[in-house]
């Protein structure tokens, strides 16, 4: 592969889903419902020697032919032996407290068949309506003080009061005086956020423990990625080791923390809310994570957390253009991360080519596609160019492994987009100088027309911003030379 061409990955959790890991906010869920058929029993009953002894991997998703879906296995949790050490077993008795303890929890394991969410997107949007709800809350109480009408309360926000405002671990049965003193409600919505925030924090750290004490302990993948090099990056958004495994060589960037630092990120994205929310927003919490590691001693941090835009949107080398391609792997494109997506959706001066890569249909993630753009500003014309050119394309897997074979193949073939804006001759052209682009730079080798054409769609690329060049002196009867100062853009 070139150093010429950039590999750029963007992983969400349906990537760690494929390789069979319980890692969805419904497998979590699941998994605190069924904690204590595993916590109560004797130690002699779940505890084992080794990991070899353990039976974890029982534990691991299975696919479903039928359904079509991931199946989770935690029911059998009764089952469960389980590998740790005298470390691991305290963190274990911490996890028995926040589970017995958390309002929130408790809350999503008496309505897991209500609610019926499964990802964690789902789950951030749902924190989001409660913010809302709370925000409407306040707005009808000051309503109410002006105009003496009465408000009434959302039946899910009544219920989710009940299991948040936990005293001395046990969840009150009736809702605390909320939202009804006009002159209070202020700093009832205070507490209500500052409630939400503690709740989240316990549940966070609680999910934390979940990932190193049981999934981390569940067989590693024993491949690498087709194409794992040091001009691959990863932007994971997960807060598994998966990715590491099977991009061993590669730059990874783990946006929403990692599972050994102890510092995963799970928040709201919406720039409507109040500033009174920040401290539950995404963008607060990466920059407090951030902060925190510029205060420690990063070199005993496993996760790398710079900005975005100080590892992917590198400035070209010597002149040299380096061509980008961005695979989008089990990301869903959820509205709570298109703060984090939209600059690679919407540059095609940097970016070659997004492919966007699904398991199962691509219906949801088309349309979240969509609304990403649109609501940034991009016309629906400009979206369906780029669909229709291929630079937004879709690919079906079964598989990481063959999808990986298949990725590496479209690289080697230098598989590209057709711009709407070149014709055939010139597309090829570029391809070439792209392609032959160290040579040509450097003053090695020159483009030398014998054609009318290949001068017309050299200066043709030029107007039209692609390249700087320049023609080269020449002798009476010989073909036009030109130097190709620099490739701007693909």
């Amino acid at each position: 592969m070139s150093d010429n061409v950039r590999k750029i990955f963007i992983i969400g959790n349906g990537f760690d889903l494929n390789l069979g890991y319980p890692t969805r906010f419904k497998d979590f869920v699941s998994f605190c419902s069924n904690w204590k058929s595993f916590y109560d029993k004797e130690n002699n009953d779940k505890y084992v020697n080794s990991l070899n002894e353990s039976n974890i991997n029982d534990m691991k998703l299975t696919f479903d032919k039928k359904t079509h879906k991931q199946v989770n296995h935690w029911d059998k949790m009764f089952n469960l032996k389980l590998y740790c050490d005298d470390t691991a077993k305290k963190e274990l008795e911490v996890l028995n407290f926040i589970i017995n303890s958390s309002g929130m929890i408790k809350y999503l394991i008496e309505n897991i068949n209500y609610i019926k969410y499964e990802r964690w997107s789902d789950f951030e949007n749902y924190l989001l309506e409660l913010c809302e709800m709370c925000e409407e809350y306040e707005k009808q109480v000051v309503n109410r003080y002006n105009t003496g009408k009465n408000y009434i309360y959302n039946k899910e926000f009544y219920k989710f009061l009940k299991f948040v405002y936990v005293k001395n671990s046990v969840f009150s049965q009736s809702i605390p005086n909320l939202f009804n003193v006009e002159s209070e409600v202020r700093t009832d919505k205070l507490k209500f956020i500052k409630e939400l925030s503690e709740q989240l924090h316990s549940f966070t750290k609680a999910f934390n423990i979940y990932l190193k004490l049981f999934v981390y302990t569940m067989e590693m993948p024993q491949w690498s990625a087709v194409g794992n090099d040091e001009n691959t990056y990863v932007l994971d958004f997960n807060y598994t080791h998966f990715c590491s495994k099977i991009f061993n060589k590669s730059k990874i960037n783990y946006i929403h923390g990692y599972q050994y630092d102890d510092n995963i990120i799970i928040g709201i994205n919406d720039e409507e809310l109040s500033p009174d929310y920040d401290c539950l927003k995404k963008k607060f919490l990466r920059l407090s994570m951030n902060a925190k590691i510029r205060q420690t001693n990063q070199g005993n941090l496993t996760g790398q957390y710079e900005e975005i835009s100080e590892y992917l949107l590198q400035s070209d080398k010597d002149g040299l253009f380096i061509l980008k391609y961005v695979f989008i792997i089990g990301q869903s494109m959820n509205k709570v991360d298109w703060d984090t997506l939209i600059d690679f959706f919407n540059n095609e001066e940097i970016y070659a080519n997004i492919s966007i890569c699904y398991h199962n249909r691509f219906d949801s993630q088309l349309l979240n596609l969509y609304q990403m753009l649109e609501s940034n500003g991009i016309k629906y014309d400009t979206i369906k160019n780029r669909i229709n050119s291929g630079y937004y394309s879709f690919h079906k897997f079964n598989d990481l492994e063959s999808l990986f074979d298949e990725i590496s193949s479209d690289l080697n073939s230098f598989v590209t987009h057709k711009h709407h804006d070149l014709n055939s001759r010139e597309e090829n052209l570029l391809k070439e100088i792209i392609k032959n682009q160290d040579g040509l730079i450097k003053g090695n080798r020159y483009l030398v027309s014998n054609k009318y054409e290949i001068s017309s769609s050299l200066k043709s690329l030029r107007g039209k911003g692609y390249i700087e060049m320049e023609e080269a002196p020449r002798r009476i009867g010989e073909s036009s030379k030109y130097i190709i100062k620099r490739v701007l853009k693909y």
